[in-house]
């Protein structure tokens, strides 16, 4: 039987699935997008039983769950006993956009402020707790599934939501966003001497930020072995330094970077 099934058959009885949506540090953008799913083809409400959503409902759940989403990278201890807390009373855990998939804006923070912050300098020793480099939900607990971006689009969240309810895991094209820019009749900004990500980044947003004014900054998570090499090398083509691409693939995915630099020290 899928969940779809299951959880058909339970709100017969008056019993929905349980949802409990868990915001770390983050904006709370992602959030926003998940309230406005309401009149959509999918309405939560009428598929889950919400239990916590911090922008949306007060106290606290601590009975069982059957799908959790995480919104935000984890940034203290408290935060991440929190997680194992819930992982164990959930049956399906949901990474909801780029800071709990990557770390994301969070993930940015230097060595020298989470020490700062661990000092007590920032405030945190008032509020309890202890502080921790941000990182993504997934170097705390096992993750299910992740609905990708910054914040989350409504098409990607119903899309992930309704495959899980059917009982499948969501799957993610490795087409670049290029390809996307492609069908949108975009110019190469790179070829404009601006620094973009879209030959490194997992396409599905249909290159929303190039076909708006902006860049592509990997809000998406980089494809799996993305080509930086030659990302570079055309960039420097076009006099694009290497450190301003650099800065831009930091602003999603520092915590990859990180880890990486940390395996070479080693």
């Amino acid at each position: 039987m899928s969940k779809l099934e299951e959880y058909t058959l339970r709100a017969k009885r008056g019993d929905k699935p349980t949802l409990v949506y868990a915001e770390l540090g983050s904006c709370d953008g992602c959030s926003m997008v998940i309230v406005n799913l309401d009149g959509t083809l999918l309405d939560l409400n009428n598929v889950f039983d919400i239990k916590q959503m911090r922008i949306a409902i007060r106290g606290v759940y601590d009975g069982p769950i059957d799908v959790l989403m995480v919104e935000g990278a984890v940034t203290c201890e408290e935060e991440a006993e929190e997680l194992r807390e819930f992982r164990a009373r959930a049956d399906y855990v949901i990474a909801v956009g780029a800071c709990a998939e990557l770390g994301g804006i969070p993930g940015m923070a230097p060595p020298f402020a989470v020490k700062r912050a661990q000092e007590g300098k920032f405030g945190a020793h008032v509020q309890g707790q202890r502080p921790i480099a941000p990182r993504p939900v997934a170097e705390i607990i096992k993750v299910d599934a992740v609905i990708h971006g910054c914040p989350i689009t409504t098409a990607d969240a119903v899309r992930a939501i309704r495959i899980i309810l059917a009982g499948g895991r969501p799957d993610y094209t490795d087409r670049p966003v290029c390809a996307e820019c492609v069908l949108q009749d975009n110019g190469c900004l790179l070829f404009e001497g601006r620094a973009c990500l879209g030959a490194v980044t997992r396409a599905g947003c249909n290159a929303y930020c190039p076909s708006n004014g902006g860049f592509c900054w990997a809000c998406r998570g980089l494809l799996p072995d993305a080509p930086l090499n030659a990302l570079y090398n055309v960039a420097k083509v076009h006099d694009i330094p290497q450190a301003e691409v650099d800065r831009k693939l930091r602003m999603a995915n520092q915590r990859h970077f990180t880890l990486i630099e940390e395996k070479e020290k080693k």
